[in-house]
């Protein structure tokens, strides 16, 4: 990257992937047909970084076998730096070949171990020839976390430089100076924690075997080759060990090809571990201390917001682990402190963090700032935004003190379109454990021209990432006075929803999308904006909100968020709609006389039902659940009508199927005739014990052959006469089966004729005619005269009612029977009164 003047990268990463807790990550690579080396050892992970107009990062890995060979591998996922490792590399390609040359190669699909014959062979032959081997089924757990606790300790420097890639200008003493006072950077910044940071010995000059020209960036793409030949320089040394360093140096061509620094990601403060460094007396201090940073597990610090595709990564120029910049001799910034606090090298006197007390709503408070690069004083803040929980670091930058030779503030610039750093406020944020990202604010509008990012806040900036968080630059001095303002974040909310048909009867449930993840809610259900006291999700909507509008309102909560309430928009209730299991049924013997009772079903609970009950269609006017069935039903169609009501909800009518009424049975008594059983009376016959209303026919017969006459009563003809009387009745009414029952036999008696005794009229002289006169007698009545003599008949039986008198009657007195006969009737004869005597 061309500055004004040049701009140098420097940088090494490893392990931005691994896990925060030791669980397993399992490594897989597909390689079932070829032989494996099964290796434990420990995962050394780097990174190369590339500089000039396009500057980017490519991840290595490494193997670290006990005797701290480096085993170059590949893996198709990240490993985790320092990791324990235990799996298998697959032999393959030049590998397998120079196995297969010495009689060493295993069947395929077995595998051999790290100490066999083959297995050591393998791995000499990728250190030798710098060929990555595949991982593959392999577990790699994490290193665990140190913590931030700094036990002061001593580091070393093992310096070598390479004689055979490129040229490493200076002599030993004036390198050896360059790289001491590149190591007392990280004794300054420590505050201790390095207590001190030496070479050992002197600087080692070797052959490398990776035979790289300079234009192949002399090996830096292939930094464990370079690594495994200097280890061989210091065989006493362990470099795995803490506070072990060991430093290539390199000459500054080799970095015109792009890489121009290696080194392994440590774990903590304490941790040791190679690099790789181009020696440009300009650009080494802020190179080397940038590669220490890598061994000390920190890594880039970057731009928030990229300037361009390639303007992101390592462009915060206050931090030593952002671009190393040449051109003229600059010296890295003082730690910030995000780094510092990762590291653990902050006190409460040097920093404070900002952050809500429990139950704290809001904090408004102003600190005064000494600059970052002083050595005493309140030199940073720790902010943690309540809304987001991202942690963002305060320093002030003065180019003062430490910071004096930095790039920042200074006469120099990187061009458009990169950002402009100027001294001021500084804001990073803290992303995962190891890196930060610089918060630019935007530089003043100048007309024809794209405004540029700034990288510090001046007097009178606010830096406000959410509504939750404000820090504002109040003055800038010998100490800079900032105001920071918290706000517990409200959760974030939408209004709520009624999930269900809105009708009495139904239950409803509120619905909470759009709000913050983890937030409890509490519910408050409203009938026209009333509450009902229902608090919970769902909602068993009463009779007595049908016609009215339903809402619901709901409360959020969230721990470190002040809650919000949103209504729902408002639902208007429907009557509810009664439910009926089955159609009712009729339970009892459906017959006129009896009590039959209705089986409603399951209704909807607290229905109240009304019935009718009906005959061929029509109400009785019955409303009980028992009928009792009428007289007059006999034959009809008998069903039942139920009618469910309930507050709120719609009435609902269910009618059972039609049931036919059996005709009932007539109680009867066998009937009796009244009257006297002769010819020419009347007789009537007697009915009694029948049921009440029952209507009759009659039959009178005789001899068992009906008459013909069908009344009640009946007038015994003269052909009766002798033969047997009866009378059939048959009884009906309405809905009963119709009943005939027959009288006793009664034997028809002769007619008793009605007959008058006979007067004479005429004078009784003999020789003068008698008339008789028979009165009125039975219609009908046959008659016949006789007259007497006292008690001799004098005359045969006549119809002739007249006698003239003879002389033989002189003296006596004379007399007529009259003789009635008819069929049918008893023969009778009357007397008269005798006359006088007969005169002569």
């Amino acid at each position: 990257m061309s500055l004004r003047p040049q701009a140098a990268l420097v940088a090494l990463l490893v392990g931005l992937l691994a896990p925060a807790a030791p669980a397993a990550a399992a490594v897989d690579d597909p390689a079932a047909s070829t032989a494996t080396v099964a290796v434990e050892g420990t995962v050394a992970r780097a990174e190369i970084d590339h500089f000039g107009d396009d500057p980017s990062s490519a991840s290595v890995y490494a193997v670290r076998l006990d005797d701290g060979l480096l085993v170059p591998v590949t893996s198709r996922r990240a490993l985790p730096a320092d990791g324990q490792f235990s799996g298998e590399l697959v032999i393959r390609g030049a590998v397998a070949r120079e196995l297969e040359s010495r009689d060493l190669l295993p069947d395929a699909g077995s595998t051999v171990d790290q100490e066999s014959k083959a297995g050591s062979a393998a791995l000499a032959v990728a250190v030798a020839e710098s060929l990555p081997m595949p991982v593959v089924d392999a577990t790699v757990i994490p290193a665990g976390d140190t913590g931030a606790t700094v036990t002061p300790s001593a580091h070393r420097a093992y310096v070598v430089k390479m004689t055979d890639q490129g040229s490493v200008d200076g002599d030993d003493a004036s390198i050896g100076a360059a790289v001491d006072a590149m190591l007392s950077y990280w004794v300054t910044e420590s505050d201790g924690g390095i207590s001190s940071f030496g070479r050992v010995g002197p600087i080692l000059g070797y052959d490398s075997a990776a035979d790289y020209t300079p234009s192949q960036g002399c090996g830096l793409n292939d930094p464990f080759t370079i690594w495994n030949d200097a280890l061989t320089l210091f065989p006493s040394v362990n470099f795995d060990d803490p506070g072990n360093h060991l430093i290539v140096l390199v000459g500054e061509e080799c970095g015109h090809a792009g890489p121009v620094g290696v080194a392994t990601i440590g774990s903590s403060l304490a941790s040791g571990g190679p690099s790789i460094l181009t020696y440009d007396p300009q650009t080494f201090r802020s190179t080397g201390a940038h590669e220490l940073g890598h061994n000390f597990g920190l890594l880039h610090a970057n731009l928030d917001t990229c300037a361009g595709p390639t303007i992101c990564e390592y462009f915060d120029l206050y931090s030593p682990m952002g671009l190393s910049i040449g051109g003229t001799a600059f010296t890295p910034p003082a730690l910030g402190t995000l780094y510092r606090a990762e590291l653990g090298l902050t006190t409460s006197a040097e920093v404070s963090t900002v952050e809500l007390a429990s139950g704290e709503t809001s904090l408004t408070q102003s600190f005064d700032l000494a600059p970052r690069s002083a050595a005493t004083g309140l030199r940073g803040l720790l902010v943690t935004d309540p809304s987001t929980g991202i942690t963002y670091s305060i320093d002030s930058r003065a180019r003062t003190g430490r910071d004096a030779g930095a790039f920042y503030g200074s006469a120099y610039s990187l061009g458009s379109p990169a950002p402009t750093y100027p001294t001021g406020v500084v804001v990073e944020r803290q992303a995962g454990l190891d890196a930060t990202y610089l918060m630019t604010t935007t530089g003043p509008f100048v007309e024809g021209t794209t405004p540029r990012q700034v990288g510090a806040h001046g007097v009178g900036n606010s830096f406000s990432p959410s509504p939750q968080l404000k820090v504002t630059v109040n003055s800038i001095g010998a100490t800079t006075k900032v105001t920071v303002e918290l706000g517990q974040p409200q959760v974030t909310s939408a209004a709520p929803g009624i999930s269900g048909m809105v009708k009495v009867g139904e239950t409803v449930s509120a619905t909470t999308n759009g709000w913050s993840v983890g937030t409890s809610f509490a519910y408050d259900w409203r009938v026209d904006d009333v509450s009902t006291g229902q608090t919970g999700s769902s909602f068993d909507i009463p009779g007595s909100a049908v016609g009215k509008t339903l809402t619901v309102k709901v409360t959020g909560s969230k721990a470190g968020y002040a809650s919000a309430t949103r209504d729902s928009a408002g639902s208007p209730v429907g009557p509810g709609t009664l439910s009926s299991s089955a159609a009712p049924g009729i339970a009892g013997t459906s017959s006129p006389g009896r009590a039959v009772t209705v089986s409603p079903g399951a209704w909807t609970s607290g229905a109240t039902l009304a019935y009718d009950w009906r005959l061929d269609d029509v109400s009785t006017g019955a409303v009980d659940a028992t009928f009792t069935i009428p007289a007059t039903a006999g034959g009809k169609s008998l069903t039942v009508r139920v009618t469910g009501t309930k507050p709120g909800y719609t009435s609902l009518m269910k009618e059972s199927s039609p049931v036919t009424v059996g005709l009932g049975t007539l109680t009867s008594g066998a009937p009796t005739i009244s009257g006297a059983v002769r010819v020419a009376e009347t007789v009537s016959a007697m009915t009694s014990g029948w049921t009440s209303g029952t209507s009759f026919t009659y039959d009178w017969r005789l001899d068992d052959v009906s008459t013909g006459q069908t009344g009640p009563s009946y007038a015994v003809p003269a052909s009766a006469d002798g033969k047997k009387l009866t009378v059939t009745v048959t009884g009906s009414k309405a809905g009963y089966v119709a009943v005939a029952r027959e009288s006793v036999a009664s034997t028809v008696a002769k007619g008793i004729l009605v007959a008058k005794t006979p007067t004479i009229s005429g004078t009784a002289k003999v020789g003068r005619t008698l008339t008789a006169a028979a009165g009125t007698w039975t219609s009908g009545t046959a008659l016949t005269y006789r007259w007497y003599a006292g008690t001799t008949a004098i005359t045969k039986s006549s119809t002739s009612r007249t006698y003239k008198i003879a002389k033989a009657y002189k003296g006596k007195k004379l007399t007529v029977k009259v003789t009635g006969k008819k069929v049918g009737y008893t023969t009778v004869t009357r007397t008269s009164k005798a006359t006088r005597a007969v005169a002569r």
